[in-house]
């Protein structure tokens, strides 16, 4: 029995259609969204289907499919399935792998909603779970859009709802981390460092804040962002040089380098031994490429095209991930600390290189 066969397809589908919906299966993978991907996995790239037509030009299998009998892996599958689909209604319905957290989430919406009412415009996941590489220990990014600016009123009512979604009984309601974006602000890149109304990870209560006010967060919203509700993103968000977003990785790998390496203290802990050089690996990527990666594709370039003598550093970060309340609270290793900080300025020193014309 092929992967496809024995995680996807449905038993009674006919030889050459499409799989049937069934979602009682206990599938880690909804069948309606990944197993029609799959089943057109051979002819994607000359599909007149329209789900498909206007992707295939950007369109790269993340690895073999059956043919030469390799199993893919089933979160870059995911995570691609997504991406082609962009706006399927299905995709809202389970814009993850997990069905707990698409519980969380639809409730995280429909409660935002009923509060917004027509200030609402809509919700999207970003970060990992849009640009692929995330697991059980990501935090879950999203962006709300709003047709005006929220109200003293509608603040003091999120506050009430971001602390009864977190004492959801589900681990993933405390890993909730975003920002409220008025559209004018959302659409106009220029308009980044803006203070928006912002929920820290594992915070309960909103506070003002410019962390996801970057073009960054607006690049992977735009042309990757996961609808939660509302219209496409990229009819929110205008779109963005590619310099542009060069310049604004480079910008916030030097100028956090540079704090890092002034004073080191806030970071002396497990969490970020490993949080810090998985995300100078994907910065470094991210500037050399063009475009945004997870954290998985940074260290994977990362090893490949830096000084193996940085592998082992590289490998051990992601002994860092889990419980990273836990972690934070664990002093790190001095020695690798001290590595670490010798690898943020390599990387610095590194990226120069790539924005020389």
């Amino acid at each position: 029995m092929s992967w496809v066969d024995k995680h996807l397809t449905s038993s009674n589908a006919a030889p050459g259609s499409p799989p049937e919906t069934d979602h009682g299966t206990g599938n880690h993978f909804p069948r309606d969204m990944l197993s029609w991907f799959l089943w057109k996995k051979v002819s994607v790239f000359t599909s007149e289907h329209p789900l498909f037509k206007t992707q295939t030009s950007i369109i790269e299998y993340p690895e073999p499919l059956d043919k030469t009998g390799t199993e893919p892996d089933p979160i870059k599958i995911w995570s691609m399935a997504l991406r082609i689909q962009s706006h399927h209604p299905e995709r809202m319905k389970n814009p993850t792998p997990y069905p707990e957290l698409n519980g969380v989430l639809r409730e995280f919406t429909l409660r935002i909603q009923n509060i917004l009412q027509s200030n609402f415009i809509g919700a999207y996941l970003q970060g990992s779970f849009a640009v692929g590489g995330f697991d059980q220990h990501s935090d879950v990014d999203f962006i709300v859009a709003t047709d005006e600016r929220l109200s003293s009123h509608e603040v003091d009512a999120l506050q009430v709802l971001h602390d009864r979604i977190y004492h959801l009984d589900s681990e993933w309601a405390k890993h909730l981390e975003g920002s409220y974006f008025p559209k004018e602000i959302l659409r106009d890149y220029t308009k980044e460092g803006m203070d928006l109304w912002y929920l820290d990870h594992g915070a309960r209560s909103l506070i003002r804040s410019d962390h996801c006010n970057t073009i960054l967060v607006r690049w992977v919203v735009r042309d990757m962002g996961v609808p939660l509700a509302g219209p496409a993103p990229k009819e929110l968000v205008d779109p963005i040089p590619t310099e542009r977003l060069r310049e604004d990785i480079y910008q916030t790998l030097m100028e956090w380098g540079q704090q890092i390496l002034d004073d080191p203290s806030p970071y002396e802990n497990r969490f970020y031994q490993g949080f810090i050089v998985l995300n100078y690996c994907r910065m470094l990527h991210d500037l050399h490429q063009g475009v945004p990666g997870s954290k998985q594709d940074g260290a994977a370039w990362a090893k490949q095209n830096l000084d193996p003598a940085w592998s082992p550093l590289i490998e051990a970060a992601w002994t860092c991930r889990p419980d990273p309340a836990k972690q934070v609270q664990q002093p790190p290793d001095p020695q690798a600390f001290k590595k670490i900080l010798k690898f943020v300025q390599h990387i610095m020193i590194k990226s120069e290189s790539f924005m020389k014309p």
